[in-house]
């Protein structure tokens, strides 16, 4: 724990209003609640295998984190139908402590992945759980008031012309059924994740902070998820072009190489008559050998 409150609470945003809540505010919440706790040093341990990529205690590390995770999502588990004033605080915080340590596990244990797609979408359902629970637990917002960043206006202006060009592009594909082959429905699925995408790259350039990117898979409609699963191309190049705002936050050591390898994957998924719809997240992102 004190690896985690001297060194690993930095980590989870830049934003510096939000660093006292992490490293004060949350560790007490983590003493009344196991499954903080449980989290908190889930994530320390992480931190350190990371920190230490060559150590001899590497699978102590790998052992630490995989057991402090598994505790606290069976403990967070048993809460989660049960919100209330006094466990509300360390709920929120362990939703976003659950979207790190996903991204982290995948990159940093060496465990055999699942397909790469299928890990993000796995990380995807877990965000996308919480969010209901949390929702549902809305009468309790002034209680986790303080766990919330300060308000920041979103300017849409700060989005490069870049971006809102392929946006744009993005959602001429989309109308195109004769190449998407889309229904309706799968359609304006597919439109809403668009236009979510574009409200991410609105935050992000607003400086909102990194964890403002686990937006974006809780708001896409499940039939949105369900295209990914089934590797439907249209919807495939939307998620390659959410790898560009995951490459941006890759100074994090929990996104680390994620939108470059999520995309890799993704471009080897695509027939080669697709590719050429994801070329701008391939040069943003630097992709090599395409």
């Amino acid at each position: 724990m004190h690896h985690y409150s001297t060194v690993s609470y930095k980590t989870i945003t830049d934003r510096e209003a939000l660093q006292d809540v992490w490293q004060i505010s949350v560790p007490k919440e983590a003493l009344i609640h196991p499954f903080l706790m449980h989290g908190l040093l889930a994530l320390s341990a992480l931190h350190l295998l990371e920190l230490n990529e060559h150590s001899n205690q590497r699978q102590l590390y790998v052992d630490l984190a995989t057991s402090h995770q598994n505790m606290a999502l069976t403990l967070f588990r048993k809460e989660l139908n049960a919100i209330t004033p006094s466990n509300c605080r360390a709920m929120f915080a362990f939703s976003n402590i659950a979207a790190v340590l996903g991204l982290a596990f995948t990159h940093t244990t060496g465990a055999e992945p699942l397909p790469l797609i299928d890990e993000m979408l796995q990380i995807f359902n877990l965000l996308r759980g919480i969010h209901e629970v949390i929702q549902a637990a809305s009468e309790f917002i002034e209680k986790i008031a303080d766990f919330l960043p300060p308000h920041v206006g979103i300017d849409p202006r700060s989005v490069p012309k870049e971006v809102l060009e392929n946006i744009a592009a993005l959602r001429d594909l989309n109308a195109d059924v004769q190449r998407t082959g889309l229904s309706d429905e799968e359609k304006e699925a597919c439109e809403r994740a668009i236009a979510e995408l574009l409200a991410a790259f609105e935050r992000i350039y607003s400086d909102v902070g990194p964890l403002i990117a686990f937006r974006w898979p809780v708001l896409v409609k499940p039939l949105y998820i369900s295209l990914l699963r089934d590797r439907q191309p249209m919807a495939l190049v939307i998620l390659a072009h959410y790898c560009v705002p995951l490459h941006t936050l890759g100074n994090f050591w929990w996104l680390k190489s994620w939108g470059y390898q999520l995309l890799e994957t993704i471009y080897h998924q695509l027939d080669l008559s697709w590719r050429d719809s994801i070329r701008w997240p391939v040069q943003s992102v630097g992709l090599a050998g395409t």
